[in-house]
């Protein structure tokens, strides 16, 4: 019995596993890798495709928010549903405008100057269309959904174990051997490097490669697609003890808010109903390693009365799981500065999937040559 269960948990066994199912979902993990890393970094990129659109001339002072929204409802005849106001002052104001007419409902994204009024750009950018593709070929390989998304969810799975078997075999015998894992032997064959770029890329990126896997098979089996502030009924609310404003206007909740949070970013969305949803107002940091999730006031349009504070800390225990799991799978938990670090995950993932699969060829082709130069001395 124990020699058998030696066998189990032999490294010859465990590498045999791993280069089996390496082999089999190289080429899926390595296109995952790749989309995954484009995908986060979509906003960053379509504003460089179109600077002219999002950005703007910072001046002393911006148009109060109820002016702003006054400009862009007046110009489209529509009412604004969502404003949304960036941290950075180069930044443009975005607006969703709602028009309801005889052929349904009509929702259109402005980018606006938040100087001027004037509309930088509407619709779609340019970059929609190609982050669409990316984000197919992410989520089921450009495939139909019945046959992308399961053997998607299914690879997800297989890197989280190739991570934890790689783990035990990049784990060495002796200590005088950890060096030799971290480190490029440059001068040695090609198969000796590429072993090398294996074990030391596996190591450096194993915790974010394995925040993603994890995250990925949650997205996969769990349902973790909510929102931070979702609509409020006004029935649902309970008064937060603070006296109207005086001023009703929404320049007036962006100071407040503002001003309490000690934040940086707007967005306003208007309630559909003011007599039974609040408006809802949310703040963050807006900073480089800014937490992702805001605070959010609810607010009466009617008496700017605050009914409702909540933050991270005033969410269920499984709402903020939740909230934790999209956002690490986003890579934006910590703004701007985890998205790198989940960045470079991805590519260590990719170049894993490629220097596994090259070293699997290798191999093969040794094998093949020594068949071959036993089969002509023979």
């Amino acid at each position: 019995m124990k020699k058998r269960l030696d066998a189990v948990f032999a490294r010859k066994t465990w590498r045999q596993i791993h280069h089996t199912l390496g082999w089999i979902c190289s080429a899926v993990c390595a296109i995952v890798c790749v989309t995954g890393c484009l995908y986060l970094f979509r906003d960053e990129l379509g504003r460089a495709v179109e600077p002219e659109r999002y950005y703007v001339e910072a001046r002393a002072e911006r148009m109060t928010v109820d002016a702003l929204v006054e400009t862009v409802e007046k110009e489209w005849n529509a009412k604004a549903e969502t404003v949304v106001l960036p941290a950075d002052p180069r930044r443009a104001a975005r607006v969703l405008l709602r028009r309801d007419g005889e052929q349904g409902k009509m929702r259109v994204l402005c980018d606006v100057d938040p100087y001027s009024g004037k509309v930088t750009g509407s619709g779609a950018d340019k970059s929609t269309p190609f982050f669409k593709g990316v984000r197919r070929w992410h989520t089921r390989l450009n495939l139909p959904k019945h046959i992308g998304r399961p053997l998607v969810d299914v690879c997800s799975g297989v890197m989280l174990f190739l991570l934890l078997t790689g783990l035990r075999l990049w784990l060495p015998q002796k200590l005088s051997g950890l060096k030799a894992r971290l480190t490029v032997k440059w001068n040695g064959g090609a198969k000796r490097v590429f072993f090398d770029l294996h074990n030391a890329v596996g190591f450096y990126t194993l915790v974010p490669l394995l925040i993603l896997s994890v995250t990925g098979v949650i997205f996969a089996f769990g349902e973790v697609h909510s929102d931070f502030a979702p609509r409020l009924a006004l029935a649902d609310a309970q008064n937060a003890s603070v006296k109207p404003l005086e001023e009703h206007s929404l320049d007036a909740l962006a100071r407040f808010c503002l001003a309490d949070a000690d934040g940086r970013a707007l967005k306003i969305t208007a309630p559909r109903d003011p007599k039974k949803q609040a408006l809802s107002v949310e703040v963050t940091g807006g900073g480089f390693w800014s937490f992702a999730a805001p605070t959010v006031y609810y607010w009466n349009a009617e008496d700017y009365t605050l009914v409702k504070k909540t933050g991270f800390r005033d969410m269920t225990p499984r709402g903020q799981l939740r909230a934790i799991v999209r956002e690490c799978h986003m890579g934006g938990i910590f703004g701007t500065g985890s998205k790198i670090i989940f960045c470079l995950g991805c590519l260590g993932g990719f170049a894993l999937a490629l220097t596994g699969l090259w070293l699997a060829v290798l191999k093969s082709y040794a094998g093949t040559s020594k068949k071959s130069d036993s089969a002509e001395s023979a």
